[in-house]
């Protein structure tokens, strides 16, 4: 139900954003990552670009050494050396 939300346009922003955090709680966060990486496109597009950042700040509770890979690959980030 919560996934079905997350994608439901009709859900207000800061509530979208409420249940994305939710859904990636330490406690959910495995059971619901194959859902966001399928649909990180339209996640993303529901997001304002200010606020985009959030859904990586969100992921947190599955982040480990062991998976940085897959979290590595949806959310690739470039660092310049001077």
């Amino acid at each position: 139900m919560a996934q079905y939300l997350a994608l439901d346009e009709s859900i207000q922003r800061d509530d979208y954003l409420t249940l994305l955090a939710a859904m990636f709680s330490i406690e959910s966060a495995e059971r619901n990552w194959s859902w966001f990486e399928s649909n990180v496109d339209a996640l993303l597009d529901r997001a304002p670009t200010f606020e985009r950042h959030q859904l990586i700040n969100m992921n947190q509770g599955y982040c480990s050494v062991a998976r940085a890979d897959p979290v590595t690959a949806l959310f690739p980030i470039t660092v310049e050396t001077h």
